[in-house]
């Protein structure tokens, strides 16, 4: 819009100026004629909000929003590129009993851009910064969506005192990019289409942060999640969806099922690093449990506080 304004006031000027260099007037006192109005220029739609606050967190602002009271504080950590609308459900459900915060890391919907590429030592500490200036006291639960999975183990790691709980909704574990290549049959000159770019993306195309929207360091996060230790006997829930829906479809079907498989049995390893862990199955949902089944993410908040 501030283009388009920028075009029309150009386009005034130069009629201006044209009528200026005109054939003069007869007349010994030429009259200038008074500039033409310019058609009001709509004003732009404002662009849709969330209730919450906007904290600088050392030189940008970080979105979050809290709702409810109690303790714990149960804090959300979106997937790769996913911002807070992914709790849109569980976020108001979970509020009904105890404080619950989405927020959006930097660079993501309502965020400012931070420094790049991101990791996962810098989100937790940009998340660790962000509670404390909000005035949102641990201890937390941690739930941690997809790649958040591995977000929230870093920042359990940096902060252990400050964690209580953790759940993990069908996260993805740091050994998942190098086992799946490993899955993938030998590379030919006919294979699929979809499996030479699924193939391509595990060989490299994962390793770059321009890859991804947030501009996240995949190789540093997995490095600095093999750095954290296990988790003693910390309350770990791990939600497993019961349809394998992370990747695109196209893959060949006795190779989507393998890692399928893997994938689980990756999830079920996050359980084992707590001797107080467990996975369940969450039937007929795919990988997007918070939007496609809210209540199970609920349910496993409420007995994890329930359970303390």
């Amino acid at each position: 819009m501030r283009l388009a304004r920028e075009h029309l006031a150009a386009l005034l000027t130069a009629l201006l100026f044209l009528t200026g260099c005109g054939t003069p007037a007869a007349s010994p006192a030429p009259v200038t004629a008074p500039p033409p109005t310019p058609a009001a220029t709509p004003t732009p739609a404002p662009r849709p909000t969330l209730p919450g606050d906007k904290i600088d967190v050392g030189g940008y602002r970080l979105y979050l929003d809290c709702k409810g009271e109690g303790s714990p504080a149960v804090i959300l950590e979106a997937g790769l590129e996913g911002d807070a609308t992914t709790w849109k459900d569980v976020h108001p459900q979970g509020a009904q009993f105890t404080r619950v915060c989405r927020y959006d890391r930097a660079g993501l919907a309502h965020s400012d851009y931070g420094p790049t590429p991101r990791d996962a030592e810098r989100t937790a500490q940009d998340l660790h910064t962000l509670l404390t200036l909000a005035n949102i006291p641990p201890p937390y639960i941690l739930v941690g969506h997809s790649f958040g999975g591995l977000l929230i183990r870093r920042y359990q790691h940096d902060f252990p005192e400050e964690v209580t709980g953790m759940i993990f909704v069908d996260a993805v574990h740091e050994d998942w990019w190098e086992q799946a290549l490993a899955l993938l049959p030998p590379a030919s000159a006919d294979e699929p289409a979809r499996l030479a770019s699924f193939r391509l993306y595990l060989t490299a195309g994962w390793r770059d942060p321009a890859n991804n929207f947030e501009a996240m360091d995949i190789p540093a996060v997995v490095a600095q999640v093999r750095e954290t230790n296990g988790l003693g006997a910390l309350p770990v829930t791990v939600l497993t969806a019961e349809n394998f829906t992370v990747l695109n479809p196209g893959l060949p079907p006795d190779l989507e099922q393998a890692l399928a498989n893997l994938f689980r049995e990756q999830q079920a390893r996050l359980a084992a690093l707590s001797t107080n862990g467990r996975q369940t199955i969450v039937p007929e949902t795919g990988h997007n449990i918070p939007r496609q089944n809210p209540a199970v993410v609920v349910e496993a908040i409420r007995a994890m506080i329930e359970g303390q």
